[in-house]
């Protein structure tokens, strides 16, 4: 399809508003919108499918920022998560669905504790699990809930960002904090390349999937391990961090992550001056799988000892 000339600025609507996809016809269609107005360029045609691994739908206008890799600016960021808000969710770590998960198995007892701590875990009234996204200068951007059950999978409800959350949304600081183009500007567990200067970077999608391998894998001081918070996470703007490391991503198993992650490896490696590589394993064998799949999968479930709050 070719792209349609636009004279104005756009970008991809960072609301939660979605259409139908004019390809597979689900709701999960994010339309481009005009920067000024915020309303669709043409929410029939131009904007992005969520589905990517199995719609892989994408339109977009000449001048999105996003389509143009070497001259998309950083997105706008205004106000800043609250970090005395934060501390309210901080911890624990007895209630919490995933964590409590987690410790039934013998092969993350050592580190678990430890890597909780690290990556500033927290906990919902609910169990739910609050992963901080904070930045390389320590400023905390973003916090994403996410609803676990007792089998360690992903529930359909209770996904979200805290300052969505009913009992933070109405605070002070959240109606500034909104008006940011993008809330995950940076990399989950970015705060740690700073603390381990010489440690290889370790690139995975999610937030659980960099705490069960920090703990499996141990050796922090010279493994860390970043999530970029989804399949299309890579963005230029989050590779300043980056720079003269080495760097290994994990994309999930399947033909459209790896060939994503691939291409976004040459991007990471000319812009960075840093040695990428690409970790493709077929993991649990099932699409869609990633790296905490095959360590848990391949890892027998015992109840093991507490991990405090």
């Amino acid at each position: 399809m070719s792209n349609k000339y636009l004279p104005f600025k756009t970008h991809l609507d960072n609301t939660s508003k979605k259409y139908n996809c004019p390809q597979c016809g689900k709701k999960t269609f994010v339309a481009q919108v005009y920067a000024d107005t915020k309303k669709p360029v043409d929410e029939t045609i131009y904007g992005r499918c969520d589905r990517q691994e199995k719609c892989k739908y994408q339109a977009m206008g000449k001048t999105d920022t996003t389509s143009s890799f070497f001259t998309a600016p950083p997105p706008t960021v205004y106000g800043k998560f609250s970090g005395q808000t934060y501390k309210r969710y901080h911890g624990g770590y007895e209630r919490n669905n995933f964590v409590q998960y987690l410790k039934g198995f013998d092969c993350l007892a050592e580190n678990l504790e430890h890597v909780l701590k690290m990556y500033y875990i927290g906990t919902l009234p609910d169990g739910a699990t609050c992963l901080p996204y904070i930045d390389n200068e320590n400023i905390l951007r973003a916090v994403q809930t996410k609803n676990f059950g007792s089998d360690g999978h992903t529930k359909k409800n209770g996904n979200s960002f805290l300052h969505a959350h009913r009992e933070v949304k109405d605070e002070a600081w959240v109606a500034d904090y909104k008006r940011s183009d993008i809330k995950v500007s940076c990399f989950f567990g970015e705060h740690l390349l700073q603390k381990f200067p010489k440690a290889t970077v370790n690139i995975v999608e999610a937030g659980k999937t960099c705490i069960v391998a920090s703990a499996y894998f141990g050796d922090i001081e010279n493994n860390i391990w970043l999530g970029a918070y989804s399949l299309i996470g890579l963005k230029k703007y989050k590779y300043k961090c980056l720079v003269d490391r080495e760097i290994n991503l994990y994309p999930d198993y399947s033909k459209n992550a790896i060939d994503m992650w691939t291409a976004d490896a040459e991007k990471i490696s000319i812009y960075c001056n840093s040695l990428v590589n690409v970790m493709i394993d077929e993991y649990t064998g099932v699409e869609g799988s990633d790296l905490a799949d095959k360590i848990l999968k391949e890892n027998t479930h015992q109840r093991v000892g507490g991990v405090g709050g």
